[in-house]
């Protein structure tokens, strides 16, 4: 059965009119009227009833019910068609902290949906502990995090470091270029936790569960900070970022470790993704090394 001659019915059936069919394909009515008779003949039945004389056209009974099997015929020859264009997609599915993603690599991302616009980008915001999940069950294919994987079916590959800052709002005095942490006071912190390195340093100085407040988005952290005295601890890309015209950033005399972000794949990629992941991890390892950190 050609599928031209399924068309061909499918657009008699909407006009039920010989000529107006014949003008919308660009045919005659003869090759029409023919091209009719050699699929009735085919499928051993009449689609049509026709009235001399008349122009317009009916469905027979069993037109009707093959107008329903002709839909399908057409809709999957379009579907059939359209997977070399499908094909052609690479699909990558990324999870990220939102410090990371909307920060240092928020331009790279930006970049890389322009630069490889066959590819199909799906890009999740949850935290590190969600992200390792995600990709050990093969959810997402690349996670991106603070902290190296625990899960042994993962492997964690270092991306880039860069250390905290503390920011404080107001004209910065003399002197406060740096600033050790016992001169912060704890009940004027604005909390938010990174990765485990950075809880253990953080509780070495100050009280577990006194700060003036706790945030789990890096973005809501200087509309807190309202005291000349209240302050915050960020990765200093992010506190560049977020950086109010009346703020200030002062470096750590004992500094936390430095965060570190990580690429997170699973040990037995998916054979159709190993190419894209691998491109995308290059691509990302380039962009890392404009950034001053």
């Amino acid at each position: 059965m050609n599928i031209e001659d399924v068309d061909l019915f499918l657009e008699l059936s909407k006009n039920q009119n010989l000529t107006v069919t014949a003008n919308n394909l660009f045919l005659t009515q003869p090759t029409v009227s023919r091209r009719l008779a050699m699929l009735e003949r085919e499928l051993g039945y009449s689609l049509f009833i026709r009235r001399k004389g008349y122009g317009t056209i009916s469905l027979t009974a069993a037109g009707k019910r093959f107008s329903i099997i002709a839909q399908q015929i057409s809709l999957l020859d379009k579907e059939a068609h359209a997977l070399k264009s499908y094909a052609d997609i690479q699909h990558l599915s990324i999870g990220s902290t939102d410090s990371i993603a909307s920060y240092p690599l928020k331009d790279f991302f930006h970049m890389i949906s322009k630069e490889q616009a066959h590819w199909d980008i799906d890009i999740t915001i949850c935290d590190s502990l969600e992200i390792y999940e995600l990709v050990a069950k093969r959810i997402i294919d690349i996670g991106i995090t603070n902290g190296p994987s625990p899960l042994p079916e993962l492997v964690s590959i270092p991306v880039f470091e860069e250390e905290f800052v503390v920011v404080r709002r107001g004209k910065r005095p003399p002197g406060y270029e740096t600033v050790h942490p016992s001169e912060l006071k704890e009940n004027h912190e604005i909390f938010q936790i990174f990765n485990d390195e950075y809880h253990y340093w953080h509780n070495s100085w100050w009280t577990a569960g006194t700060p003036k407040g706790r945030v789990n988005l890096a973005h809501f952290t200087v509309g807190f900070l309202n005291d000349p005295e209240d302050w915050a601890i960020l990765p200093i890309s992010v506190a560049q970022a977020l950086l109010p015209e009346d703020g200030y950033l002062s470096r750590l005399l004992e500094s936390p470790p430095k965060r570190k972000c990580f690429m997170v794949l699973h040990k037995k990629l998916r054979s159709d993704r190993q190419a894209t992941i691998a491109a995308f991890e290059a691509r990302l390892h380039e962009y890392v090394r404009t950034l001053r950190l």
